[in-house]
């Protein structure tokens, strides 16, 4: 799990410098296993716009492209695929350092060229080299790349499968916070997850309810498709994903973000605004979003749409990946988003299976927040009106419900006895509600009821061992606990005869 630093500053604002963050985390066992300083983007390379591309007559595969960058116009050759009119991107002036090469003005092809347009891989931003680096409008003309991409650093956790809730940012957020005693902000706590009773026009079956016991459908109407604002690009390529377009780019977000994987759909796509939750037929196949053609079996769970004579066809496999055909392209104009829960026994055996691994099947194989689809995607839809120009529609279709929390039996003089800490009835107290957890407070018991992010909390040495690692294990006592110590009579008798035959 990679955390940006100043991502998880931005959710913990009063969080200390990164060096004691650092040592925080690991405290809390939350396995930190190496702290990354990522480098900003290369000096002397600039925001640039194509103005027109034309062909080279001795080259098949070079183009002269005329860049500006505000008011210079530059001549640059280039061989990039999506080099093309608009298009706002990266130019690397004479003397900048790409690749450990310092760029020149030179001639190409038999054409003089003014510079280097660069792909992220270039400029070392992230893994990415099949295309030019792709801005959007937020980054002004002639301004050096370095002043709007910064470096950053990124914090990785080696997490144990039992914390499945601090694979996001805000789970890593709220144990940070409760450790320092400090509030933290939510960013989807205050947000409408939709009414029920208002009409969608969209519909949602789901005939497996133990392998999907809640599926939630929300529609963004008024799209635009475009690039991603530089902000969020930055964060994407700071947890190794890459920026595609702003829709595709904000569920990324929001899986890292909060911890619910959910999927985009182009609403053209689907028969009559319908999806249906089954099991595979043998023999089934769909096109999977990495052009992977994927056969399916009985055991896979599917999201399907209605198709006219046919009955219904596959365009996704729950939980791991979604079909190429339905996802959102340049000219989708209304999203239906979809965010469900999953069963983890059956997304690991279908990701298993298909030798597929995927940010959504890892986190779904791991357990997932049930009661976290309608917030999720009352925060997509929240984004997409922000960076997309989209309109949330205030319905919500949705199969299932929340999970009522489970309340377990809490004595708080049981961690004194069970761990030799000393922690005082408001510490644990102030633990255990800043992790979420709800009090009915008895002379001599507790019953806690435990937030449904939590389903590691069964027992009540779990929650004893919540309270000891938020107190800290360096507050066990140094000395050794005092024995008394009666030697058997066998051990007695052998001393003995061994002093009698020495002598």
């Amino acid at each position: 799990m990679k955390v940006p630093y100043s991502w998880l500053k931005e959710l913990v604002p009063d969080a200390p410098p990164l060096s004691e963050t650092v040592d925080l985390l690991a405290g809390l066992g939350l396995g930190v296993e190496e702290v990354v300083h990522q480098p900003g983007a290369p000096a002397q390379v600039i925001v640039a716009e194509v103005l027109q591309v034309s062909a080279i007559a001795t080259s098949e595969h070079l183009k002269l492209a005329l860049v500006i960058d505000g008011s210079t116009t530059y001549r640059v050759v280039c061989g990039a695929p999506n080099v093309a009119p608009g298009l706002r991107t990266a130019l690397a002036k004479p003397g900048a350092v790409i690749e450990g090469v310092t760029v020149a003005a030179r001639e190409l092809a038999g054409v003089s060229s003014e510079g280097v347009l660069c792909s992220p891989r270039e400029l070392a931003l992230y893994d990415y080299g099949g295309g030019l680096l792709v801005l959007g409008d937020d980054a002004p003309l002639g301004q050096e790349l370095a002043e709007l991409w910064p470096g950053e650093a990124v914090i990785t956790l080696e997490l144990t499968p039992n914390r499945a809730d601090a694979f996001s940012i805000l789970g890593v957020a709220r144990d940070l916070a409760a450790k320092l005693g400090v509030p933290y902000r939510h960013p989807a706590a205050e947000l409408d997850t939709g009414q029920r009773d208002l009409p969608t026009g969209l519909r949602v079956i789901v005939e497996d309810p133990q392998g999907c016991p809640r599926f939630t459908l929300r529609k963004i109407e008024g799209v635009t498709v475009k690039p991603s604002p530089l902000w969020l690009q930055r964060r994407l390529a700071a947890i190794q994903v890459r920026p595609r377009n702003n829709v595709v780019d904000i569920t990324n977000y929001v899986t890292f973000e909060l911890g619910q994987p959910t999927h985009a759909y182009d609403q053209r796509a689907l028969g009559d605004s319908t999806m249906v939750v089954r099991r595979a037929r043998d023999g089934e196949r769909l096109v999977a979003l990495n052009e992977a053609a994927l056969t399916l079996a009985p055991s896979d769970l599917l999201i399907t749409t209605p198709v006219p004579g046919v009955g219904t066809r596959p365009i996704g496999v729950a939980g791991v990946i979604g079909g190429l055909i339905e996802s959102v392209q340049p000219g989708t104009a209304t999203v239906v988003l979809e965010a469900a829960h999953f069963d983890p026994v059956s997304v690991r055996r279908t990701a298993k299976r298909l030798n597929l691994a995927t940010d959504a099947g890892y986190r779904f194989e791991r357990g997932v927040d049930p009661n976290l689809p309608p917030l999720a995607a009352a925060r997509i839809g929240q984004l997409l009106a922000e960076l997309a120009g989209g309109r949330l529609h205030p319905g919500l279709t949705e199969v299932g419900s929340d999970q009522p929390p489970k309340t377990i039996a809490y004595r708080p003089s049981q961690v004194a006895s069970l761990t030799a800490l000393d922690v005082p009835l408001d510490a644990q107290r102030r633990f255990l509600t800043a992790l979420g957890c709800r009090i009915a407070e008895g002379p001599d018991t507790w019953q806690v009821s435990v937030p449904s992010w939590r389903f590691d909390l069964a027992i009540a040495e779990d929650l004893i061992e919540e309270v000891a690692r938020l107190h800290g294990y360096e507050h066990l006592p140094s000395s050794l606990p005092k024995i008394d110590f009666i030697p058997a009579e066998s051990d007695v008798t052998h001393r003995g005869l061994r002093s009698l035959l020495v002598g």
